[in-house]
Order: structure tokens, then sequence, then C-alpha cells
């Protein structure tokens, strides 16, 4: 063997061994790559999970005071039309911004997350455009009733939290006349609750509104103030708190059971199905979509529900006849 026969062959040897090195480089930079490139992916999604949790704590002060969020201690949360065509706008950004993430990409995890969250912000989006605020409450609870737990969820320590309560207790009437503006508009296009459900419904209410102050549920946090407070700051919250019990939150009550009377009660609809609600037949698909998790009609799921009643009477007849019971 030459010199020059043994130069080309180490040659050749030595460019092979480079193009492996060169493959398994590319092969595990490309590997890094793809990782680095799913990581951003679920980091994005991370990161849309997180601003999207900050928008609704800042969308419902009373709820982000229950998780330590303190930035709006008399708030309550706007629902007039305005914030709900605000909200109906950001849903719809989220969710493009959900749609933009590649989900092949997530891991096994975050595609349940994924799939949680685009069921959550697409329902949140048909409750908006189906106006369902104009409905704000049901026949033993609603927006009037969730009012009540205002004096359970604060959290007392301070002359401050004593004031923000009291606070937050005078902005209840503008919190009523956005509801009542909402349930006026869903009564000119026909989207009320059936007539025969609101019977009583006011006697809650009046319940309420009614009462001395200091049988009030709104008076209990100032049965017994903390100690530390001084005697003239105890008798000057409590002052305070027999003016806006007295004057402006127990007549609001009062009003809204007027409002509901003399207005709303007379004008509701006669028939009990969603049906004949503006869209109904479309509003009920969705409702039955997010209760049931599937693409069934009312249809199908009455008659699965006729043959599961059948199957299962079948089968305790079976039992039945097996034990020789007599009933």
């Amino acid at each position: 063997m030459n010199l020059t026969t043994f130069n080309h062959k180490n040659q050749s040897k030595s460019l092979k061994l480079l193009l492996k090195f060169c493959l398994i480089s590319f092969s595990i930079g490309f590997s890094i790559s793809q990782s680095m490139e799913n990581l951003n992916f679920d980091e994005n999604l991370t990161e849309l999970f997180e601003k999207e949790w900050q928008s609704r704590l800042k969308d419902n002060p009373v709820s982000a005071n229950s998780y330590g969020d303190m930035s709006e201690p008399s708030a309550l949360m706007d629902v007039s039309e305005k914030a709900y065509l605000t909200r109906l706008k950001s849903n719809r950004s989220v969710l493009a911004k959900l749609k933009a993430i590649t989900y092949k990409n997530l891991t096994s995890e975050n595609r349940i997350n994924y799939d949680i969250f685009e069921k959550q912000i697409s329902y949140n989006i048909s409750q908006i455009e189906f106006k369902t605020y104009q409905l704000p409450f049901l026949a033993d609870s609603g927006f009037h009733t969730s009012m009540s737990w205002l004096p359970k969820q604060a959290k007392f320590a301070d002359l401050d939290s004593y004031n923000h309560y009291l606070d937050r207790l005078e902005n209840i009437p503008q919190f009523f006349n956005q509801n009542i503006a909402n349930m006026n508009a869903g009564l000119k296009r026909g989207y009320s609750m059936p007539s025969v459900v609101m019977l009583g419904f006011t006697e809650v209410i009046h319940q309420i509104g009614n009462k001395k102050v200091e049988e009030s549920e709104f008076w209990q946090p100032f049965v017994k103030l903390p100690k530390h407070f001084s005697s003239r700051d105890a008798k000057n919250i409590k002052k305070r708190a027999k003016k806006v019990i007295g004057k402006t939150l127990l007549p609001a009550y009062r009003s809204l059971a007027e409002y509901f009377e003399k207005q709303y009660i007379p004008n509701t609809k006669q028939s009990l199905g969603a049906y004949d609600f503006p869209n109904g037949a479309e509003y009920y698909q969705s409702e039955i979509a997010h209760y049931t998790t599937t693409d069934l009609t009312a249809e199908q799921i009455h008659k699965l529900g006729l043959t599961e009643v059948a199957r299962i009477k079948a089968e305790m007849d079976e039992i039945i006849k097996k034990l020789k019971f007599k009933g």
C-alpha cells in the first residue's frame, strides 16, 4: 500500500466519522429544538391560564377578596350590559389565543387542561351571546340572595375592613339597578322566567328588606367588634352601619320587591319551556352540549332516557323474579 492510498483511506474514514458526528449533532439539536418548542407551547398555555385567572379576579372583586386580593375591597361586580359586551370581546380574544397554540405539541396533561379551558371559554361566549345575564336569578336564588353572603365572606380585622364592608353595602342599590336594567331588556324581547315559577318569589326579598336594622344579617359583623377598637371608633362605626343598612340597603330590597311585583312578574312569559325564548332552539342545544358534553339533540337524549329506564326496570324485574320478592 503506498502513502497516497493510505492517506485516501484515512481521509475517507475521517469524512465518514465527521458525517456521522454531524448527523448525530443535528439529530440531538433537532430533538432539543423540538423539546424547547413544545415547552414553549406549554408555557404559552400556562401564561394564558394565569392571565385569564387574573382577569377573572379583577372582574369579580368579591371573589378576588376571598382569594386574598384586596385591591378592590368595596366594589361589586359590574353587571351592566356594557360590561358584558367587554367580557364577550375579552373571551373571544382569549379563545383566539388558545387556538393559536398547537394542540399536538402540548403534554398529555396540558391537552386535558386545554380541552377543559376551551369548553369554559366557549360556554362563556355563548352565554353572553344569548344574553343570559338578562335573567340573573333562579326560582329560589339569584343576584338578590347572593348579597346576603357578604357578611360571611368579608374578613374583618381593623376599622378599614368594616368601612370597606359598608362601602360595598352602599354599592348594592347600583348593583340591583344594573340587574333591573338587564331584566327589563329581557322582558322587551320575550326573555324571562315563566310566570308560574314566580309564585312566592318576592317573599325572600321582603324577609330581608322588612327586618329591623339590628335583626338584619348585614348587621351581624357589628354585634361583636374587636376589643382593640376604641369606644369612640366602635360607636362611630355602628352609627354608620345603622345609617347604611337602614337608609340605603334595606330600602333597596323593598324597592326591588316592588319592582318584581309591579313590573317584572306581570310581564313574564306564560309558557314553561326555553324553546320559545329568542333563539330558543339554539340556546337549548348549547345547554345540552354544555351539561351532557355530547352533540346529541334533545330528542335523542329523550329517547336514550326512555331506553335506559326500560332497561333498568327490566333488570329490577328480573331480580325481583329471582328473589321471589312479593313486595
